[in-house]
């Protein structure tokens, strides 16, 4: 995130941005105030100004980051480091136009072996609807670095944009090649994949903006829709008819920052007056009666894969993973505070390594998550239809893709024409299962962490590489319906994946 060179007070700086950077897991909240409290004391510091854009983007702030990483840009004018931030958080808001400037910045002044600032910047020529103009930064990568599966994959994709199907059959071979038993690879394409992926998945990962748009999907489509999905209200404008919710049904209710996951702020109150009512902020009821696997709750998450946008097609892995509270759970009134019973991530509490051995000795997992045939045994081990819950989370994954298109985000990626100018995504959604087994859907995510993809596999999962080779393949000249094509190699493809959208029939 910093370049090498000395900025002002350079010590006190290095030792503050150091300290910050150990809440970064455990506490993003104060983690942002201290950041901004470094640049306050030291507004001449290139790396506090960089240091405090990076808690920024984490911290889903990317106006703010903006500015912080202009500032670190008047410091150090040819910090490539700076453009290339620069160009990330634009595209992070839409803005392929000013990232591509950036990305182009930051590839004219960076070393060498730094090439993806180049692949960006391509990338947004490709998005822009300029693909001719994104081959020859591509040629220029593989020539440095040939092994470079985002470059080759972008290629590839740029070609096939402008209707050279043979060159982009060699390179969809040289792919496939490439990341044959290499799973380090296809795990960088991945990654690549979810860190540099489509315009606008703000829309459904912030949580405020998810709860409007479902409401607005309700009101326009189907008012039945999101039965699952608790009742949420957005602060400050929600705020009376939360008062007036809590009024006609008293109970627990969850304080959440909108844009945060993972546990990050968040609190359980019993009264209205308790509530945060600063924007930024939401309330959600608290579902009190969990499923509990050997007494602790569980967060469950299944995933998406997109795989087009024109026209959309998007799968639901037949799979999921789950993650445990840290605590047995209690329901007492006097318990609201212990959150290691409440949130279902180790990250917040990293830093208890007490309640990790007790939870890894009583879930019999080292990382406290079991896999998919785990959950379905023990689920049917309670005396529930494991079928029949799969049936309610697959109507609830139809549910998160149509809100999508009703949205317009399929239309958004390509809105410039293009079909091939963005890679497969993955989408995560988390789950809550009551007592009864009813799933209830607690948050989107649109960049999961790999430990948490499809069946929660830590090391080799063996459903990336399928999904690369779901997505990378010869197509022909060209010459016949390309979409129907892909479609159909990719379905024969598909393994565990259900295809949601179009509907499999």
């Amino acid at each position: 995130m910093t370049d090498d060179r000395a900025s002002p007070a350079e010590g006190e700086v290095q030792a503050e941005i150091e300290r910050i950077s150990e809440l970064v897991e455990t506490g993003m909240i104060e983690a942002g105030a201290r950041a901004a409290e470094l640049v306050r004391r030291h507004p001449d510091s290139f790396d506090a100004h960089m240091f405090r854009g990076f808690v920024c983007n984490r911290l889903r702030d990317f106006e703010g980051a903006l500015v912080c990483l202009a500032e670190s840009l008047r410091l150090r004018p040819t910090s490539d480091a700076a453009h290339f931030n620069l160009g990330i958080t634009h595209c992070q808001l839409g803005g392929l136009e000013p990232a591509l400037e950036h990305f182009l910045a930051a590839a004219a002044t960076a070393p060498r072996e730094r090439q993806q600032s180049r692949v960006l910047a391509g990338c947004c020529h490709h998005r822009l609807g300029r693909p001719a103009d994104a081959i020859p930064l591509y040629r220029q990568v593989l020539e440095v670095e040939p092994a470079d599966a985002s470059a080759v994959f972008s290629l590839m994709q740029a070609l096939r944009e402008t209707g050279d199907f043979g060159q982009a059959d060699e390179w969809a071979e040289n792919l496939t090649q490439m990341l044959h038993s290499n799973y380090p690879s296809v795990r960088a394409l991945l990654g690549f994949f979810q860190g540099y992926d489509f315009d606008g998945w703000i829309e459904v990962d912030d949580k405020a903006l998810l709860a409007k748009h479902v409401e607005t999907y309700r009101r326009e489509v189907d008012p039945a829709a999101f039965a699952g999905l608790p009742a949420t209200y957005v602060m400050p404008d929600d705020y009376p008819a939360f008062a007036e919710a809590h009024g006609r049904d008293p109970g627990i209710w969850m304080v959440k920052p909108n844009n945060m996951h993972n546990g990050h702020g968040l609190r359980l109150i019993e009264f209205p007056e308790e509530a945060s009512r600063e924007a930024g902020w939401l309330v959600q009821r608290y579902l009190g009666d969990p499923f509990l696997f050997r007494g602790r709750k569980a967060s469950f998450r299944i995933s998406l894969l997109v795989t087009s946008v024109s026209p959309p097609r998007v799968y639901l892995f037949h799979g999921g993973s789950a993650r445990f509270s840290l605590q047995a759970y209690d329901k007492g009134r006097d318990k609201l505070g212990d959150l290691p019973m409440h949130v279902g991530h180790l990250g917040i509490f990293s830093d208890r390594t007490d309640l990790i051995e007790e939870t890894a000795r009583v879930m019999g997992n080292a990382n406290s998550m079991w896999r998919f045939p785990e959950l379905m045994n023990y689920i049917a081990e309670a005396g529930f239809d494991p079928g029949e819950l799969w049936e309610k989370l697959q109507a609830q994954a139809v549910e998160v893709v149509e809100l999508i298109g009703h949205i317009g985000l399929y239309e958004r990626q390509a809105a410039h024409g293009q079909r091939y100018a963005y890679g497969p995504k993955i989408v995560g959604i988390d789950i809550f299962l009551d007592e009864a087994m009813r799933p209830w859907i607690l948050e989107v995510e649109r960049g999961p962490t790999f430990f948490r993809m499809f069946d929660g596999e830590r090391e080799n999962n063996p459903i990336f590489p399928q999904v690369t080779e779901m997505a990378i393949f010869p197509l022909g000249d060209g010459a016949a319906d390309t979409a129907a094509r892909e479609a159909e190699i990719e379905y024969e493809r598909r393994g565990r994946f259900i295809r949601i959208m179009p509907g499999d029939d």
